[in-house]
């Protein structure tokens, strides 16, 4: 699997039961549907579902596990995480520290 950001052959690790894959490059992180709120311990992947209304989006990145594309995604109702989400097959890709940051929320 490529990732979306930076086109690096992403390598996979096992974290709980789930199979993540990670860049070694840009160190952002590929979820399949589900993986994030099982690898959290939360009741779904995402707390909000808004695309940032601020943001003009020029580029589209391609989703690298199906045909779909990459829409910015609030993870939460504060606003203050965005992920990368496919519409498609609903995986999610993380920047590097979003999971932290994504913890932090959930405590």
């Amino acid at each position: 699997m490529k990732c979306p950001k930076c086109n690096e052959t992403m390598y996979a690790k096992r974290i709980r039961e789930n199979e993540i894959n990670f860049c070694p490059s840009c160190k952002g992180a590929w979820l399949d549907k589900g993986e994030l709120a099982l690898t959290l311990g939360t009741v779904g992947d995402l707390h909000s579902s808004s695309e940032p209304k601020s943001e003009k989006i020029t580029q589209y990145v391609s989703c690298p596990a199906c045909p779909g594309v990459l829409r910015r995604t609030y993870y939460s109702s504060d606003q203050r995480i965005v992920v990368e989400k496919c519409d498609d097959c609903n995986g999610i890709f993380v920047d590097r520290g979003e999971i932290t940051k994504i913890k932090e929320f959930n405590k």
